[in-house]
């Protein structure tokens, strides 16, 4: 097989990589917050309003940023 056949699948490995490290990354601090807990935050299921603020205004910019940098 050539390569061009491996590239989509290698890509969506790396960014569903990406995408579990970028959780993981969020959750994890002074208080340890869940996964489910961030997948929630973020696709707007509830969680406490302590956690959202946490994960929305703290950690999630400075993950992204990391992980886009």
């Amino acid at each position: 097989m050539t390569r061009d056949r491996f590239a989509p699948v290698t890509l969506g490995i790396l960014a569903a990589a990406l995408l579990a490290a970028v959780v993981l990354a969020v959750g994890v601090g002074s208080e340890w917050i869940p996964p489910g807990d961030v997948l929630a935050a973020l696709f707007g299921g509830e969680v406490r309003d302590a956690v959202r603020s946490i994960i929305l205004v703290s950690r999630l910019p400075r993950v992204l940023c990391a992980a886009l940098c």
